[in-house]
């Protein structure tokens, strides 16, 4: 069967008639409070979600994601959690704790670990497919609340702040591929650079090549990025935000009034999802730069600017 944006639209309202408790999930999000931040020429959505507290307060390391159920294999699903095949590598589910009235989780078939390298390329055909869907990456160590397991994420477009704001903040085309360029922006409060392109190929091996002058943490199996990518207008666009750590400081607050700020791929492209009541009430404009701040690698430590 062909997928497409149709497709995944019937898919899931045919999970919700039969999957009580995403139905209740999808419903719930009509109760979900946002608040607006306009920082000089930069929008920040913050929503308390507090369904979301399973992501943002997920235990990341090692040693707890080897004791406890892998959420994504097939034996550990739920049964009323039913699968689209994507080609033969992946499978589409209805994610049961969403942010929007529609998101999608596409793991693979296999149980391989969340790296991204070798695999841009089907982000992008996806992206193609699915249009106007727009496609999610959330590196091991970026967000990803199941860094052992490869997946991707879908959403519907023209939600993420990001995809109507990076054109402000262009500051150059750095380097080409043919017809992929590379696009620095500065002044979006995190580092950001688009790719795009309207030759696939030219866009896999600029971004391979991007991908591998970056840093990689000790202890860590890749580049730490976030990723958005969408196809409009016959040419890809692929949002990278480059990161220096997993949380930031607001996470970890020694005087115990810690926030529960864990910004994954959604949070870097312009939403920021908080879970306690409690922390969407006081999150001032102060917090939300210096967590970016903390979490961004900076533009002065990407070894690509200096090495080209």
């Amino acid at each position: 069967m062909e997928i497409t944006a149709d497709t995944l639209r019937e898919f899931f309202q045919r999970q919700l008639r039969e999957w009580p408790l995403a139905a209740d999930h999808y419903r719930q999000l009509q109760n979900v409070r946002n608040r607006t931040f306009r920082i000089g020429r930069v929008t920040v959505e913050v929503q308390f979600n507090p369904e979301r507290i399973r992501s943002s307060g997920a235990k990341v390391d090692a040693a707890s994601v080897s004791r406890r159920p892998c959420f994504l294999c097939r034996e550990n699903r739920p049964a009323e959690q039913h699968a689209l095949s994507f080609g033969e590598r992946y499978e589409i589910l209805v994610n049961p704790y969403p942010i929007f009235r529609y998101h999608f989780t596409l793991p693979d078939r296999a149980h391989l670990p969340q790296q991204i390298a070798g695999r841009v390329g089907d982000m992008l055909t996806l992206a193609q497919t699915l249009q106007p869907f727009v496609i999610l990456y959330n590196g091991p160590a970026s967000g990803a609340s199941a860094p052992d397991y490869f997946h991707f994420q879908a959403i519907p477009g023209g939600i993420l702040p990001v995809q109507t704001e990076w054109k402000q903040w262009v500051v150059a085309e750095r380097d080409k591929e043919g017809t992929a360029t590379l696009i620095s922006c500065s002044e979006f409060l995190r580092t950001l650079w688009v790719l795009r392109a309207s030759v696939k190929e030219e866009l896999e091996t600029l971004f391979e090549e991007l991908y591998h002058t970056l840093p990689i943490r000790e202890g860590e199996s890749e580049p730490a990025m976030n990723l958005v990518c969408w196809y409009q207008a016959g040419e890809w666009i692929l949002a990278l935000f480059p990161r220096s750590r997993h949380r930031p400081r607001h996470f970890y607050r020694p005087d115990g009034k810690d926030m529960l700020i864990s910004p994954g791929v959604v949070d870097m492209a312009g939403v920021l999802i908080l879970p306690r009541e409690e922390d969407f009430n006081t999150i001032t404009e102060t917090i939300i730069r210096e967590a970016y701040s903390d979490v961004t690698l900076k533009n002065k430590d990407c070894p690509w600017k200096e090495n080209r």
